[in-house]
């Protein structure tokens, strides 16, 4: 009707087009059965003229998600325009029906049953948010589970009822109540399951976010610690990333107090966990604030520092700036943090993360990441050993560095672990030694030296994975003659065919063990031993 109130409302914008009255069937359906969905019947849909309905001006609101523009208000199939759509609502707002029971919506909207128990029967609750007179409340009634409000003693879930008590106490109380239930908030998060944290929506975190962007340290501290707490699952991370908190946060991040820098980076590197479009292009200045603080002297600064980092570099902006900072240096720096297994995981997944194209690869090398990393590869410490052999992976698959993967010893260390019992490691380590594979100049030293049992190990492994990467290896090496025969000496043509018989089991595996067979039958001696091999192995796959 106004699109200028509009504008003044959203920031000189137009709202979400998903999210304007577009359809007056679908807007009805959602009140109907989204029960966050809680829009009412203004005055403008009894009155004329229906200028709300229609878009005289020709504005732009934008498409909606499905790809349909907005424009009119589509109306019910009873209505044959805006005009007759209001003559009809008027009509049965005046009608007999609506007269006699106009009482029953007065005692809903104004009268006894807006509170207490009249309104639970009458299913009359809404999100305590919505209340005006919240604090005269809590004393009588608490907020259950499913968001609507319950007697004392009533039924429902006695943690999650404490817990929404005391986050409405964050959300209106005051002094010493407001800061004695985000203490509670913080010591129930270590005992409690996460999901028996989870919030409603992220008006219940709107109070936390406001008080981190207060002058006073110490309530600045407890509401980020607060956050850090409710921060357990991916539905609370989102709600809280929703709330706005990245704006104080990055504030905190940029000049706070010691102490609460530290506990924002590990606010940070727990919202970082979730993709969300409101982190792939993060603030330049906390970008830099969290590279600094790879050199601070404390591990729990470090550690978060480098978790956010390495979360943040999946995005493609965040990768350019932290290399535009010089971060690598400082995280390969963080490689050699010896008394701290986590610090070097993160630091290889941040490695992993951030050098993605080939002239960060090279940048790592040049830096002495590349050593250290093999030097890792040895370390008793599981996930700390998987860390460092998937970033030689992702190392390996540039050409040039290949060789200087090879060159280094490194060959040997990752034939070991691609026959490992651990999974996971089974699996980085068989994508490496199949990309080594690859090479022509390091295909003798797998053959001759140290790297073909590992292959042939990887062609029994129960996981896809590893058995796709033993078939591409195969696949590589068979094409060189005189690879061939020394294959069949070893026992490859039995795990060749193995592969050959997984069928749907692992199509890609399969189509290139196939594939290896045939160039290994370029080889007389070869094809006649894969045709005498073939009828047994066909036996035990029946």
């Amino acid at each position: 009707k106004d699109p200028q109130l509009m504008l003044r409302l959203q920031n000189g914008r137009f709202d979400m087009a998903d999210r304007l009255l577009c359809s007056i069937s679908e807007t009805f359906a959602s009140v109907y059965s989204n029960p966050t969905d809680l829009k009412e019947l203004t005055p403008e849909f009894y009155s004329f003229p229906p200028s709300f309905l229609t878009n005289s001006e020709g504005l732009d609101f934008g498409m909606k998600q499905s790809g349909e523009s907005v424009g009119d208000v589509q109306l019910p199939p009873w209505a044959k325009n805006p005009h007759d759509f209001i003559h009809q609502m008027r009509e049965a707002l005046e009608s007999p029906h609506v007269s006699r029971y106009l009482n029953r919506w007065i005692d809903l909207t104004f009268g006894c049953k807006q509170r207490g128990p009249a309104s639970i029967a009458s299913d009359n609750v809404f999100h305590y948010l919505t209340y005006d007179d919240l604090g005269g409340q809590q004393g009588q009634m608490d907020f259950h589970p499913d968001c609507s409000w319950k007697e004392k003693g009533g039924s429902g879930n006695e943690s999650q009822a404490l817990l929404r008590r005391n986050v409405r106490k964050v959300c209106s109380g005051t002094g010493p109540e407001r800061v004695a239930a985000m203490e509670w908030i913080i010591l129930e998060s270590k005992e409690r399951e996460p999901e028996a944290m989870e919030l409603s929506d992220y008006t219940e975190v709107l109070p936390l976010v406001q008080m981190c962007r207060q002058s006073k340290a110490d309530m600045q501290r407890i509401a980020v610690k607060t956050l850090h707490a409710l921060a357990v699952t991916r539905h609370n991370k989102l709600l809280i990333l929703n709330a706005g908190t990245l704006e104080p946060l990055v504030d905190i991040l940029c000049g706070a107090t010691a102490q609460n820098t530290e506990m924002a980076v590990h606010l940070l590197a727990r919202l970082v966990e979730v993709d969300s479009p409101l982190l792939a292009s993060f603030n330049m200045s906390a970008l830099a604030a969290l590279v600094e603080m790879l050199h601070e002297s404390t591990d729990a600064v470090r550690t978060g520092a480098a978790s956010a980092i390495a979360r943040l570099a999946s995005s493609e902006v965040n990768r350019f700036n932290v290399l535009r900072l010089g971060g690598l240096s400082p995280i390969i720096n963080l490689l050699q943090v010896r008394h701290s297994s986590t610090i070097r995981r993160l630091a290889a997944t941040a490695c992993m993360a951030i050098c993605i194209d080939d002239d960060s690869k090279y940048q790592l090398v040049e830096l002495g990441g590349l050593q250290l990393l093999i030097e890792i590869c040895e370390s008793p410490d599981p996930p700390l050993q998987v860390a460092a052999v998937q970033c030689i992976a992702m190392l390996s698959t540039n050409d040039r560095l290949k060789l200087e993967v090879a060159a280094r010893g490194a060959l040997r260390l990752l034939s070991a672990a691609a026959c490992a019992g651990d999974g996971e490691l089974q699996q980085a380590a068989a994508e490496a030694v199949a990309n080594m594979c690859n090479d022509t100049s390091i295909i003798n030293v797998v053959v001759k030296e140290e790297g073909l049992w590992s292959v042939i190990a990887m062609a029994q492994s129960p996981h896809s994975n590893v058995q796709r990467h033993a078939a591409r290896a195969f696949w590589h090496l068979s094409v060189y003659h005189d690879n061939k025969r020394q294959i069949m000496d070893m026992g490859g043509l039995q795990s060749l065919l193995q592969l050959a018989l997984l069928g749907e089991r692992n199509v890609q595996a399969t189509l290139l063990a196939e594939e290896a067979l045939t160039k290994l039958s370029e080889d007389p001696v070869v094809k006649e031993a894969i045709q005498q091999a073939t009828p047994s192995h066909e036996h035990e796959q029946a």
